[in-house]
């Protein structure tokens, strides 16, 4: 004990003959302290941000994509994985517009399952749901419809098949493909794809 308050009196009468030295080696401390936590607490948000803004961009958590259909130790495989699951398939084609009598180069999206997952298709109305799935109608993207002077309810011919147009697409949940930038998008029901005869062998 003795030993111990030797201590304290020998660095109690150091400090006052050494006051400036002494402030100036507690500010760094403590400015460092406060600076790692900074870098740390930056660090977390930005981890934090990248995962969001990447989940909103992708739609999901995992995406597997190709340019073929998936064999069976494939799919095999993707159907084992736990969660929620959706497909999409998605090519480019001329769509022909009955009330213009014009063609228009789209990208045709359809898609099978509630996605995305993570962010939003936002429409005009709103409303619109998972309905393009279960009816044979579109979402057209709202530029095409501006450009062609078309409204919801006209209609608009994939192939083979004419869709009836049911909402605006003002927004996609994200896209990076070089097609985003120069096709505009249609989703509709996967289900009504082999209807437009669109896909062919080779």
């Amino acid at each position: 004990m003795s030993d111990f308050l030797f201590i304290i009196k020998t660095a109690l009468r150091d400090s006052r003959k050494n006051t400036g030295r002494l402030i100036m080696f507690m500010s760094s401390i403590i400015l460092g302290i406060t600076a790692l936590v900074a870098i740390n607490s930056f660090n977390y948000n930005l981890v934090r941000d990248i995962d969001e803004q990447s989940k909103a961009l992708l739609g999901a958590d995992l995406v597997i994509n190709g340019n073929r259909a998936l064999n069976e130790e494939l799919r095999t495989i993707a159907d084992s994985l736990p969660g929620e699951k959706a497909s999409e398939l998605e090519l480019f084609s001329m769509a022909y517009i009955p009330l213009r009598d014009e063609t228009q180069f789209v990208r045709i999206k359809a898609i099978d399952g509630d996605f995305p997952f993570y962010g939003d298709i936002l429409t005009e109305p709103t409303d619109f749901g998972q309905k393009y799935q279960q009816e044979d109608i579109a979402i057209v993207d709202d530029g095409l419809m501006l450009e062609q002077e078309i409204n919801i309810g006209d209609s608009i011919k994939l192939g083979e098949k004419t869709f009836i147009i049911g909402a605006r697409l003002k927004s996609m949940f994200g896209s990076v493909s070089l097609g985003s930038s120069f096709a505009p998008a249609v989703y509709i029901g996967q289900k009504y794809l082999d209807e437009t005869q669109l896909v062919q062998p080779g």
